[in-house]
């Protein structure tokens, strides 16, 4: 009998793990992510790829990098469309006290490059408007993020 107790004790608590941490009580329905800025280039002036244009994408990621999103790959990207390049997002981020982050790669058929990374936000920032803008530390990497109630 001691030891169905202990076994129920332990299920309990570690049950409970999921609970641990800043939750912040708001879980965000993505209607869509538009691309507005991306260092199409690197740094350096050098073209990502040999034929010079990127095939990029772009995922939605956890500090863990695990991803709740990936947009298709957008091939030979010259330079973003005027209004941004929409990603064709809608998803759902789950409630939690977690930071995501805007992560833009290259893919290459021998690796995929990381081109660049968003600031962290919450569902809790996304909750109070229904667009919501998003940049990086260096200005390079810029999105808006469309939320529905």
């Amino acid at each position: 009998m001691n030891r169905l107790f202990i076994l129920a004790a332990c299920a309990a608590l570690l049950t409970g793990c999921d609970f641990v941490g800043e939750a912040d009580g708001t879980q965000a329905n993505i209607a869509g992510i538009t691309l507005t800025e991306a260092p199409l280039q690197r740094a350096n002036g050098a073209s990502w790829d040999e034929d010079g244009a990127p095939d990029l994408f772009v995922e939605v990621q956890d500090i863990s990098g695990h991803a709740y999103f990936r947009s298709e790959v957008f091939e030979n990207m010259e330079a973003l469309p005027a209004e941004g390049l929409d990603l064709g997002a809608a998803f759902e981020l789950p409630q939690s006290g977690r930071s995501y982050y805007l992560v833009l790669v290259d893919a290459d058929p021998d690796g995929n490059e990381l081109m660049g990374v968003s600031n962290a936000f919450r569902t809790a920032d996304l909750a109070s408007s229904a667009t919501v803008e998003i940049g990086s530390e260096n200005g390079a990497l810029g999105a808006v993020i469309q939320v529905t109630p």
